[in-house]
């Protein structure tokens, strides 16, 4: 039987998750799959029967590589036309692969489909739905700019042609998935959806990357935010105040973040991710010496500021006056 979707599955540890995820995969009504599980440097091997399975392949990274890069590892593998990333601590309904296969093959220009996705509890009982609601979205930009993303990385459905042109998964932890959205829109912005509840995300699963935000993950959000940016830079994308605000907050308030967590300036680039300030016409030269200057010699007061300056940019579009901007 030819393989039509591959399911790829990334994951450290949380064997038992793990087993929950594969097992909604395995009880899919729609039977032309292949399972890639790709162990991103647990502490011991997998042992499972399910890896006997002729539709599962078992990859071990030699070391933690993250999830962006372990999805990557699974695509250098995958024989399907089309496919999915499921995380390991989500899972889906049965009918999830025979609902969006069904959509995507409707129009050969869809990147991918999503189903809406539920958030639940360690009881599956649903608790939320992603970004509150469930969204119909149509495009992709400037939708995940203005909005967030109404998809889930779980609930997505692929086009793999699509993956490939943009060159694989993007590396990183933190807004890897923006990246992705982000260069495939500039391919073909078009999505679909299937108005169903078919991917459930655990809420209380505590190996959620976005804890413990730490410096360097402060600097993993802040590259992918630099990568997005400079995708969209050009486009008419960026013309729209509220997608050009909404990265601008974004940013600046994930610089005050890694400023308010560095205990030495030697080990942050810090000027790097200053000159994507440039992009912003919100950001006048004066504000980039003051954050400079203020990194420098005053790291708590210059967090404040930038702080300070993510509110007032929040209520409107207008520069604060430089004079202000070493008043921290």
């Amino acid at each position: 039987m030819k393989t039509s979707v591959s399911v790829i599955i990334p994951f450290k540890d949380r064997f038992d998750l793990v087993d929950r995820a594969v097992a909604s995969v395995m009880q899919q009504t729609y039977s032309q799959f292949e399972i890639i599980l790709v162990n991103d440097g647990s502490t011991s091997s997998l042992e499972r029967e399910y890896l006997m399975d002729s539709r599962v392949q078992y990859l071990e990274n030699p070391q933690n590589q993250g999830p962006g890069r372990s999805r990557d590892n699974g695509l250098q593998v995958a024989k399907g036309k089309y496919v999915a990333f499921l995380d390991s601590d989500d899972y889906w309904h049965p009918e999830f692969l025979s609902s969006t296969v069904e959509e995507i093959e409707k129009d050969e220009d869809l990147p991918f489909v999503y189903s809406y996705t539920a958030e639940v509890n360690s009881n599956g009982e649903v608790t939320g739905r992603r970004r509150g609601g469930n969204v119909r979205a149509e495009n992709i930009l400037p939708t995940i700019l203005k909005t967030g993303r109404p998809w889930s990385t779980s609930s997505c459905l692929w086009r793999k042609s699509v993956i490939d042109r943009i060159g694989g998964y993007p590396e990183g932890y933190i807004y890897e998935d923006y990246v992705l959205d982000t260069k495939a829109a500039l391919i073909s912005n078009k999505v679909s959806f299937v108005a169903r509840d078919l991917t459930f995300m655990d809420m209380e699963d505590d190996g959620k990357i976005t804890k413990n935000f730490t410096p360097e993950k402060c600097m993993r959000k802040l590259d992918s935010l630099q990568t997005i940016i400079g995708a969209v830079k050009d486009s008419y994308v960026f013309g729209a105040d509220s997608v050009r605000m909404r990265l601008y907050t974004s940013y600046v308030s994930t610089l005050g973040q890694l400023l308010d967590r560095m205990t030495t300036f030697a080990s942050y680039p810090i000027d790097r991710y200053l000159s994507t300030l440039e992009y912003f016409d919100t950001v006048s030269v004066g504000e980039r010496i003051g954050i400079q200057v203020g990194y420098r010699f005053m790291p708590q007061q210059t967090a404040r500021f930038l702080r300070y300056k993510k509110r007032v940019a929040k209520r409107s579009m207008q520069r604060i006056p430089e004079e202000l901007v070493f008043e921290v």
